[in-house]
């Protein structure tokens, strides 16, 4: 009855440990994609918000007047 006792023990300790580690690993990834899309979106807004999208929009209309 002991032994018993002590496998279902085991098991239900490797699920649990298994379960962390999924859900952990998810976490990591997810936060990792969430911080490389801020710094895009941050690239972005600098972009729009500064020089360079006036500098590419005079380039484009200066390719069209040629």
């Amino acid at each position: 009855m002991k032994r018993e006792k002590g496998s279902v023990t085991l098991i239900v300790l490797v699920t649990v440990l298994f379960i962390l580690i999924l859900l952990s690993t998810s976490l990591i990834f997810i936060s990792s994609k969430r911080r490389s899309q801020l710094q895009e979106s941050m690239i972005l807004q600098d972009i729009y918000q500064g020089e360079g999208m006036a500098k590419a929009y005079a380039e484009r209309l200066k390719k069209e007047s040629n």
